[in-house]
């Protein structure tokens, strides 16, 4: 018996997966080979453009950054990314970064960014 709660110590909580946590408009790529991540951040990022949904955090973490480098450089030449940013402190900071898609009506009409 837990002495805080009354439970039986025995009975344990089974572990949430840590591959993919999928809330509205966040891709959480934590703890994930490149190669994983950023098949999963493809396949995410056309589910979330589909459903009308044009800003998304993909949270990558901030260990050694090699995950947060490879997700921005795929973001870079994604056709449905209009821009991406680092997040804020607030908003997650080094560990996060901050997408806007096209929307659908300026994507059918061709509009790309300058530069």
């Amino acid at each position: 018996m837990c002495p805080r709660c009354g439970r039986d110590a025995s009975v344990r909580a089974k572990p949430i997966s840590n591959k993919i946590i999928k809330r509205e408009n966040e891709i959480h790529l934590r703890r994930m080979q490149v190669a994983e991540a950023l098949i999963i951040l493809d396949r995410m990022l056309n589910d979330l453009f589909l459903s009308g949904q044009y800003f998304v955090r993909v949270i990558h973490g901030k260990g050694t950054g090699t995950l947060r480098q490879a997700v921005r450089q795929a973001l870079a030449v994604h056709p449905l990314i209009k821009e991406y940013r680092p997040a804020f402190l607030h908003e997650g900071g080094e560990g996060v970064t901050i997408v806007e898609l096209w929307p659908v009506q300026e994507r059918q009409e061709g509009k790309r960014p300058l530069g």
